[in-house]
This record gives structure tokens, sequence and C-alpha cells, in this order.
């Protein structure tokens, strides 16, 4: 575990640049919630392995290449808005328009993602669809 993540703080920047060249199109944005289970610290008292996150947001692209992600404790839309509106941010710089947003709960976010995506269609992803 040490090795890998001394590896990731290591490469960071390089990890971090590689997503930002990326140009968004269509986004895919979801919860996911096994990875979480494995973020956490054992406790000096007791020994038990205590989880920190409850689930992981993730933001993909056409091919699977993910361009953000946090690790959250709800899946409230409060604790990723800041996430998006980078994203919008950068693409507005570099004169990209996102034109789709994928979500797992259209119904309830649509509007929150077209106050920070005014131009792009909120739909419900094909997993969650079926």
């Amino acid at each position: 575990m040490r090795i890998f993540l001394h590896n990731f703080e290591k490469n960071k920047s390089i990890y971090v640049n590689a997503m930002n060249c990326l140009t968004l199109t269509s986004l895919s944005c979801d919860h996911t919630f096994k990875i979480s289970c494995n973020v956490g610290l054992v406790r000096e008292i007791g020994k038990k392995f205590v989880t920190q996150f409850q689930q992981l947001f993730i933001c993909l692209i056409k091919l699977g290449q993910v361009v953000a992600w946090r690790l959250t404790k709800s899946t409230a839309f409060g604790e990723i808005d800041d996430l998006l509106v980078s994203l919008e941010r950068r693409e507005s710089d570099t004169g990209n328009k996102l034109e789709l947003v994928c979500v797992d709960d259209c119904c309830h976010v649509a509007n929150k993602c077209h106050s920070i995506f005014p131009n792009a269609i909120v739909k419900l992803d094909l997993f969650h669809a079926c």
C-alpha cells in the first residue's frame, strides 16, 4: 500500500496533466460505492477498520477515461458541484463545448447540471435506465 501511495504522490502531477488534456464533448458522471469501502484507517483502540467515505464520484468521457473524481461522504450535489464547475471552466477556457452529460439520477440533478453546463443536454445514463 505504501509503495502504491508513494508512487501516486510522486507522479500525481503527471496524472492530473494527462486528465486536463482530455477534451470533453460528452461526460458520464456517477457515484460508485464499492471502492470507498477500501479507503479508511485502522483505529488504535480496538484495531477496527473504519471507512472515511461512502462513495467515489467519477466523471468519464467516451473512451472510459477519467477526467475528474472525488471521494464523498454522501451523494449530495454540494459535495461535487465545485468539481463540475472546474470542469466547465476548464472547457470554457479551451473553447470546447460540452454537449451531453449522462448521470445516474437525471430527474434529481438535471437542473443543477444545467446550472453548471447550460448548453449541455442532461440524460439518464444507459446503465441506470436499464
